[in-house]
């Protein structure tokens, strides 16, 4: 019998990024690094995650947590920056969800 308490439930481990940008209109070659560079120094970078559009296969976003508003604050205004020649889109609203 494991003794580890398989019959516990597992701990939720829910993600609640509270300070959050959401990068659009990006080069399908950007990368996680490419992003962090671009953003490095906003704030400290906890999470980049690069999610899909609902129904689209080639479109897609970056969103970045950082790890206070600062990030939020400061990336925000990197809104338009080029990143690989594509001008960037900058919001803190999730276009999935808007």
């Amino acid at each position: 019998d494991d003794e580890d308490g398989e019959s516990k439930p597992a701990p939720k481990l829910v993600y609640k990024a509270e300070h959050s940008l959401f990068v659009r209109n990006l080069s399908p070659q950007v990368s996680e690094q490419i992003v962090r560079s671009v953003f490095a120094e906003c704030d400290e970078i906890e999470k980049v995650t690069f999610r899909a559009y609902p129904n689209s296969n080639s479109q897609f976003f970056a969103q970045i947590d950082f790890a206070s508003s600062k990030g939020v604050t400061e990336g925000s205004k990197l809104s338009g920056v080029d990143i690989l020649g594509v001008p960037c889109e900058v919001g803190v609203i999730d276009p999935v969800i808007s």
